[in-house]
């Protein structure tokens, strides 16, 4: 009856603990200084009367109650699926750096791209990561990554925003420029001791590098949190990359970043019309705790159908296992339902020439 009792009032304060939104929500005003590319009838990024960053028509809290009942599944999950290993394609020299028009997947949601003679990080990350071991190798030396223009990040999650890894690349790379969302100025500053060049953004904003090339921040459905942080206190989303040749016309790829299923892919889809659509298909079971965050390979499927891209690249399974399904079941389950010839299914490691 004790540890009943103790279980009972462990749940209790779960639940009391849980930070839900405060209404009345609003949005941040847009600013004339920026530019941007928003949706008709877009009100703003959107925040509750904390000044907590929400999702758009969406309101998630992080239940601390569910994490609980969630939490001996996925450690279950972990034992089973603690030797498994993926392969990897190596690189032994820094020359995939001059490769132009060029992404490469370094395992999760991290990715190389050269563009116009520029070279791109999103979500950098070469360790483990809390509990979680790498079931990858890292394909490229972390060292080999000098000369880097941008990093681009999604979110403060660990699993995106690795300390380690970013304070080696800017040490690594003086002049770096880093592109997130609203308020991750002060996280990525608290990494490194030298003054960094951080841009934030809201949804929709654009920051163009040059005239070949504009970067936009768009919105995903999904959450913020840093131990020992505020809820929701930085913005998350994705990226929209647009570049062009020389005297040519503007093509795009999507970074989705986490997500959940939402309206924002036909919205990204109708205003930026992508030709490749970087999609994640893992950490997705349950579904009664992941469906809010993370889409399954089906969802993965309508989304890029959504978005109306040419072709989509599966991302944010294989490397880390972040929930309850098999580590191989992403990549079975959207080979089984997705057409093969609009599918870019990388190795990790893998050099993808996306202009041929």
């Amino acid at each position: 009856m004790i540890a009943i009792g103790v279980i009972l009032i462990i749940l209790i304060v779960a639940y009391l603990a849980s930070p839900k939104p405060a209404k009345p929500w609003s949005y941040i005003a847009t600013d004339a200084s920026k530019t941007y590319i928003q949706p008709p009838g877009w009100k703003g990024t959107p925040i509750d009367a904390k000044g907590s960053f929400m999702n758009d028509g969406f309101a998630f809290y992080q239940d601390y109650l569910k994490i609980l009942i969630w939490l001996p599944g996925h450690l279950i999950n972990l034992v089973k699926n603690r030797s498994v290993k993926f392969s990897i394609v190596h690189h032994n020299s820094a020359a995939f750096l001059k490769e132009n028009d060029t992404i490469i997947w370094l395992g999760h949601a991290s990715f190389f791209l050269r563009i116009n003679n520029k070279n791109i990080l999103i979500d950098p990350h070469f360790n483990n990561t809390f509990i979680y071991k790498r079931h990858t190798e890292n394909p490229i030396f972390p060292e080999f990554f000098t000369g880097i223009d941008y990093i681009l990040l999604s979110h403060d999650h660990a699993d995106h925003c690795d300390k380690k890894s970013l304070q080696l690349l800017i040490g690594n790379n003086p002049g770096i420029m880093i592109l997130a969302g609203l308020n991750m100025e002060t996280l990525l500053q608290s990494f490194v001791k030298q003054k960094v060049n951080i841009k934030t953004m809201e949804w929709y904003e654009e920051f163009t590098a040059n005239d070949t090339l504009k970067i936009y921040f768009v919105p995903s459905k999904h959450y913020s949190k840093r131990i020992f942080k505020k809820f929701n206190s930085t913005l998350w989303g994705g990226f929209v990359i647009k570049y062009k040749k020389t005297g040519g016309e503007f093509h795009t790829i999507y970074y989705a970043g986490d997500s959940g299923y939402g309206n924002h892919f036909k919205e990204i889809g109708k205003l930026f019309n992508p030709g490749i659509a970087i999609i994640s298909i893992g950490a997705y079971k349950p579904r009664w705790f992941m469906k809010p965050n993370h889409i399954s390979p089906g969802e993965a499927v309508q989304a890029f159908k959504d978005c109306g891209a040419n072709r989509m690249m599966p991302m944010h399974y294989s490397t880390f296992n972040l929930s309850n399904e098999n580590m191989r079941e992403p990549q079975k389950n959207l080979e089984d339902i997705f057409s093969k010839d609009k599918m870019v299914h990388l190795k990790v490691g893998e050099v993808f020439k996306f202009l041929k």
